[in-house]
């Protein structure tokens, strides 16, 4: 297993000040991060089943969801998105579950870094689908009320957190998943992994502030390649089997109305030329 620095964010985690420390927690958080990307040695059975490696707070164990797993491990956090039935998919439960977990962490004192995997196979397939055609049953308003303005919420509480979050990838970061990597710090990707700004292939841009945090991390340009055509990409290359990737454009091409798929990326394309014209990603949504 090899993993590779993918991105880091333009904004910084913490003062200069905070450097001497961060350095001296790099070993430990490549101990962790390299154990969350391992494939042979999956977060989920670490977490559960081998106590000795490092603990929960009692407290923190009572109040935490059922959507994440939290472990400290010495000055380093490990929270685990825990749907692995759902592949990780982020709900309203998941959003608000790491927001608890982001404020308690934020005072704790102990803590220095946080470092986020998922739970299972996956570090997370996107948003839950189910929940959000929900929302939209409801109506647009009910969707951008219930849905995408908490998941706006939990990528710059997570782009703008006080202590460095990086990301430890395996498996699926698809649609929110990839999104809440777009806003850590740092993020790094095992041999498994495999992102995609898959949005377009049901009829919708990114929800959660991709279309504005994927060009400043990528370039403009590379950014709309991506979000245009949904296609799946890895850390090292972003280049994809081009067989792969015809069977997914004809998947959306049959399953899609020209019209609103035309719309779509008219609106996708407007919102990535908005992320430079913005003073930060977070004026692009204060509305």
């Amino acid at each position: 297993m090899s993993s590779s620095l993918a991105h880091k964010t333009a904004a910084a985690p913490g003062p200069d000040s905070a450097a001497p420390s961060f350095a001296r927690l790099l070993p430990i958080l490549m101990h962790e991060i390299s154990s969350s990307v391992s494939d042979e040695k999956l977060v989920c059975q670490q977490l559960q089943s081998d106590p000795r490696r490092g603990k929960v707070a009692a407290e923190k164990a009572r109040n935490m969801p059922d959507t994440l797993l939290i472990e400290s491990r010495g000055p380093v956090v490990l929270v685990a998105l825990n749907r692995p039935e759902k592949l990780n998919a982020v709900s309203n439960g998941l959003i608000s579950g790491l927001m608890s977990a982001l404020d308690r962490i934020e005072l704790d004192r102990s803590a220095q870094a946080i470092v986020i995997t998922g739970a299972g196979r996956a570090f997370s397939a996107g948003a839950d689908i189910s929940e959000f055609q929900r929302h939209m049953k409801e109506g647009p308003s009910e969707a951008v009320a219930r849905f995408m303005r908490p998941g706006h919420r939990m990528t710059r509480r997570v782009e703008s957190f006080p202590k460095p979050i990086i990301a430890a990838v395996k498996g699926l970061a698809f649609g929110a998943g990839c999104e809440l990597v777009e806003a850590t710090h740092i993020a790094f990707a095992a041999e498994s992994a495999a992102f995609s700004k898959s949005e377009i292939n049901i009829g919708i841009i990114p929800t959660f502030g991709g279309t504005q945090r994927l060009p400043r991390n990528v370039g403009r340009k590379m950014a709309l390649e991506l979000i245009l055509r949904g296609r799946r990409f890895r850390n090292r290359s972003l280049r994809s089997s081009p067989r792969q990737s015809g069977r997914r454009r004809q998947r959306a091409r049959q399953g899609s109305d020209p019209a609103r798929a035309g719309a779509c990326r008219e609106a996708a394309t407007d919102a990535c030329r908005r992320a430079f014209s913005c003073p930060s990603v977070h004026g692009c949504f204060d509305r």
